[in-house]
């Protein structure tokens, strides 16, 4: 089964997701870099934890949002990921497979995001596709991703608790991919994090996210002999895949347009997928269009700003 599909939404703390709730004004905009680094040990066939051989990936993420207004966003990004796998059990006869490491781009997301209530509760909805950059190879456990074009929609929601120096944010997004072998492909995304700020320029994020499949078919440890051969070249991207990921980051204001972050996760339950067993994140984030704006006019469409603002003047 391909791992790397979703290590990026997984991993990624908050400020580069595409559900981030808080949006910059009209003109401002962030270019974020992300590195992680992820090793996958077991895989869960269907939900019994087997060790099937190590994936290692690198993935590196350059993520652009920008504010068209005070309510509307758009962002893009593509991941690039360098993967291997070392183990007795590899895909034949593809050759990712081979214990070397392999580097491709993966998949081009675009995304729009719309705040449709601001205030301390700030509800924004967002819509986003994902189309495969390259006819890159989907069948290995070293596989950078699905090849499939990909659908997004859902809602996010978050609250400042600006005395206790808390934000708290939410989303879900429900996916509709391409099918392949007739048979559809649907599934949710959900996410929590938890911020708290030691000082307005240091926050520590508690992360989970999840997925839960609602369409696909069931692995077991014996799908290699009791599926056609076209049908198990096609697993990964047909199987019904879920999983619960905790986790947790760091993030560090350098400035009002830098800030630097990191972050780690590991799954704790999954069904037709791999188990993340380390998941390091390493990133910055540059503001840019941000010149000449007081502090005290920063509204809360611009994430970082509002919330050292607001912790300062709690504080």
């Amino acid at each position: 089964m391909t791992l790397l599909a979703g290590v990026v939404g997984a991993i990624a703390p908050a400020g580069i997701a595409q559900a981030q709730t808080w949006l910059p004004s009209r003109g401002e905009g962030t270019v974020s870099v992300l590195f992680s680094n992820t090793v996958s040990q077991d895989h869960y066939l269907p939900d019994r934890r087997y060790d099937l051989g190590q994936i290692d990936a690198n993935t590196l993420l350059v993520d652009l949002t920008y504010g068209l207004t005070d309510r509307f966003t758009v962002t893009v990004g593509m991941p690039v990921v360098a993967s291997r796998y070392l183990g007795s059990f590899p895909h034949r006869p593809v050759t990712l497979d081979d214990g070397a490491w392999h580097m491709t781009g993966q998949d081009v997301r675009f995304g729009v995001r719309y705040n449709a209530l601001d205030g301390p509760m700030v509800l924004t909805m967002f819509a986003g596709t994902s189309v495969p950059s390259t006819d890159y190879e989907y069948y290995a456990h070293a596989a950078p991703g699905r090849r499939l074009r990909e659908a997004i929609v859902g809602l996010s929601a978050g609250h400042l608790f600006a005395k206790q120096g808390i934000v708290l944010q939410g989303s879900y997004g429900i996916t509709f991919s391409e099918s392949e072998l007739d048979i559809p492909r649907r599934f949710s995304l959900l996410s929590f994090e938890t911020a708290y700020f030691v000082t307005p320029a240091l926050r520590l994020i508690a992360i989970t996210s999840s997925r839960l499949g609602h369409t696909g078919i069931q692995l077991t440890p014996t799908s290699g002999l009791e599926l056609p051969p076209e049908v198990f070249r096609h697993h990964d991207q047909i199987a019904r895949e879920s999983y619960l990921n905790l986790g947790g980051a760091a993030a560090l204001s350098l400035s009002d347009s830098i800030d630097l972050f990191g972050g780690f996760t590991t799954t704790v339950w999954g069904r037709n997928t791999h188990a993340v067993k380390r998941g390091l994140s390493l990133g910055m984030a540059w503001g840019f269009g941000r010149a000449g704006a007081p502090a005290e006019t920063v509204t809360g469409r611009r994430q970082n700003a509002l919330i050292k603002c607001v912790c300062q003047k709690a504080s």
